[in-house]
C-alpha cells in the first residue's frame, strides 16, 4: 500500500499504549472487547521505539492483526482487521499486510511417522511475508 495511509478500524497503539476503536463498531474487527480508545484491560505499558522488523514480529505474534503501520522507523501500529479499508493519514507511514509465506512444493513421498508424541508436533506459527500488495501479488514479497 502507498505511504500516508493507515487502515480504517481496530487498532493496537503501542505508542500509546493502547487499544483504538475495538469496541465492535468496525465490521471485521478481531478484537472487540475494548471502549473506543482503550478502557479497562485495554492499555498496556507503551512501546516507543519499535522497528519495522519488530512491529512485523509483533503483528505476527498477536492474535487476529493482519496488518501493520510504521511511522518515522519507530512508531508501530497494528491492525486487528480482517480487511484493511484504507484512510489517509498525517503521518508518513506504509501499512503493510501481513500473510502466510507460500510453502515450498511437497516432496514426492512425504516421510510420514507412525505415532508422533506430543512434544514432536510442532506448534509454531507460519511463517509471515510483508510487502506492498503489487509485491505480494508478483511474488517479490519480503519473509
Amino acid at each position: 500500500f502507498s505511504g500516508n495511509q493507515i487502515c480504517k478500524g481496530c487498532r493496537k497503539d503501542l505508542f500509546a499504549g493502547r487499544y483504538v476503536y475495538c469496541n465492535g463498531y468496525y465490521a471485521g474487527s478481531t478484537k472487540t472487547d475494548c471502549d473506543w480508545v482503550g478502557g479497562a484491560g485495554c492499555t498496556f505499558p507503551a512501546e516507543r521505539n519499535v522497528s519495522p522488523a519488530q512491529c512485523q514480529q509483533k503483528c505476527a505474534d498477536e492474535p487476529g492483526c493482519n496488518y501493520f503501520t510504521t511511522y518515522y522507523g519507530y512508531i508501530c501500529n497494528l491492525y486487528l482487521m480482517d480487511s484493511c479499508k484504507l484512510e489517509s493519514s498525517g503521518a508518513p507511514g506504509v501499512v503493510s499486510e501481513l500473510v502466510p509465506c507460500p510453502s515450498p512444493e511437497p516432496s514426492a513421498s512425504p516421510t510420514v511417522i507412525a505415532s508422533a508424541e506430543p512434544s514432536q508436533v510442532s506448534s509454531e506459527k507460519p511463517s509471515m511475508c510483508i510487502g506492498s500488495a503489487t509485491q505480494l501479488f508478483s511474488g517479490h514479497q519480503t519473509c
